[in-house]
């Protein structure tokens, strides 16, 4: 079972894209999809990444400018689990 997280507007600020400051980001999800992530990617809602990632892996993407980037609470995360 797939969750897609909506974010709060502080949230959305947050995530922010770092080159053109556009609010039109998503979440990069790797993995193997399911049919609910197949069908939040095709409305554009996340981006699939590809079955495997790497520990510095975009985890953000930007609708208006195509820039991916790492959110640092992620990446942090990521540090800790490994």
């Amino acid at each position: 079972m797939s969750t897609i997280e909506i974010n709060t507007p502080t949230e959305a600020r947050r995530f922010a894209c770092p080159d053109c400051r556009s609010g039109a980001t998503v979440q990069i999800i790797y993995g193997v999809p399911d049919d609910v992530l197949r069908t939040a990617a095709d409305e554009g809602d996340v981006v699939l990444g590809g079955w495997l990632t790497e520990i510095d892996a975009p985890t953000r993407h930007c609708r208006a400018c195509g820039s991916e980037w790492v959110d640092a609470d992620e990446y942090v995360e990521r540090l800790h689990s490994s």
